[in-house]
């Protein structure tokens, strides 16, 4: 059976898919892309070094490590690599944009059909309130995570210039994904040299002799 090379934007497009039928805030780095059967050139013509060039310049790359592997995105990023993680995550931007668009939709009722009063200013904070205080919390079955860790100085207030403006003020703490773990295992021993004696006893010796401590002494 022959290969069929399928154009970038095919795989684009089922990215794109894919982002929608996760969580918002879920990272996409290091996912398994199942429509490609193989990408001999990631490895044959590639290496990290290559790899971590293209990167930092702000190219999402598809990628396998070797022949069989899976087809993987080595890092969920956006074209945006220079102003640090809250940029070139993918997944910060559409959790933000989620957000936004559901405080847009909740306020969208009240232009037109209210006036900027003392009360209307208290509904606002509360609605606005609510959708953010939900998203600090994860349901049991979204294991990645809330949307928010938290949020500060949320403020709603009638416009000091424009009277028939509200202006809401909010300071979100967006979570990052987890890209790497670094493990560090540092190994001593704590025994006392009676201790090691025993413990070189139970060895054996080039003809697979049991040492004993008498020996040792020896």
């Amino acid at each position: 059976m022959s290969m069929i090379q399928l154009p970038n934007y095919f795989i684009a497009a089922e990215i794109a898919g894919l982002r929608s039928a996760v969580q918002p805030q879920q990272g996409l780095t290091n996912t398994q892309v199942d429509s490609i059967s193989s990408a001999p050139s990631m490895y044959t013509k590639f290496n990290d070094n290559r790899l971590n060039d293209i990167a930092e310049h702000g190219t999402w790359v598809i990628t396998q490590d070797y022949e069989g592997g899976d087809i993987y995105i080595r890092h969920q990023l956006t074209t945006d690599s220079n102003n640090g993680a809250m940029y070139y995550e993918d997944s910060v931007g559409v959790n933000l944009d989620e957000i936004s668009y559901a405080i847009n939709n909740v306020l969208f009722k009240f232009i037109g059909r209210r006036n900027a009063t003392p009360g209307t200013v208290s509904e606002i904070y509360n609605d606005v309130f609510s959708i953010l205080y939900d998203r600090t919390k994860a349901d049991s079955q979204v294991t990645i995570g809330p949307a928010l860790l938290g949020f500060n100085g949320l403020t709603v207030a009638i416009d000091s210039n424009f009277k028939d403006r509200i202006n809401v003020d909010v300071n979100l703490d967006m979570p990052l994904p987890l890209n790497s773990i670094v493990v560090t295992l540092k190994a001593f021993a704590s025994f006392n040299e009676a201790e090691a004696l025993q413990e070189v006893a139970v060895s054996t010796d080039a003809v697979g002799r049991l040492l004993s401590v008498e020996d040792l002494d020896e």
